[in-house]
């Protein structure tokens, strides 16, 4: 903003710019890797089965509602793991189902809104994807701001909501986003063993193959 300053004979003009920062955490999203049962694991066999679980919880200075929507983009090396069947909703936030796989090692805009009038503060499971373990190695998946390139940032899809400010989406700046690391432990190539055994009272050894 502009001010003015007098001392009766000549004015001056000054400017002050206010940069507002946000002032503290409002909203997490973390994410778990489990297996089938919903059991967290950190290792994996490739070739198994395993989901990763979004969860989501208003941490705000006083919560109250809770979180009304959600969505983030998740990435995670392609070469080690695929998304493998459906996700699964919070049977109470059931709207605005999103999630774009199009792009390998990639989910965009994965999330919903609710269909109550109110939530809870407490941390709940939004939404869990099935995937297939593959190759070996550290396997991480971490969790952003969504952003859908083909359209506005301000895209309301796209939007994290609290429940008692509605008409305010959370800036990124004050929402936490979550990872999670996952071991794929590759196929074992079988070894061969030297064998020896008794031939009309002989010992015949068999080499091992190389």
């Amino acid at each position: 903003f502009t001010y003015l300053v007098s001392d009766g004979v000549a004015t001056r003009e000054g400017t002050v710019t206010l940069n507002v920062q946000p002032e503290g955490e409002l909203v997490t999203i973390r994410l778990e890797a489990t297996d089938l049962n919903g059991n967290v694991i950190d290792t994996i066999n490739a070739g198994e089965s395993f989901l990763l679980r979004m969860f989501v919880a208003d941490t705000s200075p006083e919560p109250v509602l809770g979180v009304f929507a959600a969505y983030a983009d998740i990435e995670w090396q392609s070469s080690l793991a695929f998304v493998d069947g459906d996700f699964t909703f919070n049977p109470d936030y059931p709207n605005g189902p999103r999630g774009d796989i199009s792009t390998p090692g990639r989910i965009d805009g994965l999330g919903s809104f609710s269909r109550l009038d109110e939530g809870t503060p407490d941390e709940f499971l939004l939404v869990s994807v099935p995937f297939e373990a593959t190759g070996s190695g550290q396997l991480t998946f971490t969790s952003e701001r969504a952003i859908d390139p083909t359209v506005e940032p301000t895209d309301p899809f796209f939007n994290v909501l609290l429940f008692d400010t509605l008409e305010i989406a959370v800036p990124p700046e004050q929402i936490s986003y979550g990872f999670t690391t996952l071991t794929v432990v590759g196929p074992t190539a079988p070894v061969a063993i030297a064998d020896e055994y008794d031939a009309d009272n002989g010992i015949v050894q068999v080499a091992a193959d190389n």
